[in-house]
């Protein structure tokens, strides 16, 4: 598969010089992983089910971290590329509306990655 390069900033199409960034293998499973994480259940009206239910399941309502954790291993496990889920945490930091979530996955080439993604809520 291949996907377009985005910036990880702002989301946009990354265009360097006057032409699309063409993703693939590793960068594009992890640019994949980061989509799914940060897209609200709900949000794209062709599948409602698609997404995180941030929402619905977890801002604004008193859960676990552990019930968190699910549905974000979910999420990742599911992502297409992924083989297995190697390692996994979350850490929040309370009043300032974030987490960051490390992970360990091995993709489907054998592939080893580590990522540490950071969401504002």
């Amino acid at each position: 598969m291949l996907d377009i390069k985005l910036n990880t900033e702002t989301w946009d199409l990354e265009i360097p010089i006057d032409d699309l960034v063409i993703l693939d293998g590793s960068d594009e499973t992890i640019q994949h992983i980061r989509q799914r994480l940060q897209h609200f259940q709900a949000e794209w009206f062709l599948d409602l089910e698609a997404g995180v239910p941030w929402l619905q399941e977890i801002l604004g309502k008193v859960q676990t971290i552990q019930i968190v954790e699910v549905i974000l291993k979910d999420a990742i496990q599911s992502s297409p590329g992924v083989k297995t889920l190697d390692a996994f945490s979350i850490d929040e930091t309370a009043g300032e509306r974030t987490i960051s979530v490390t992970f360990a996955v091995t993709l489907d080439n054998g592939v080893s990655l580590n990522e540490i993604l950071e969401f504002s809520l």
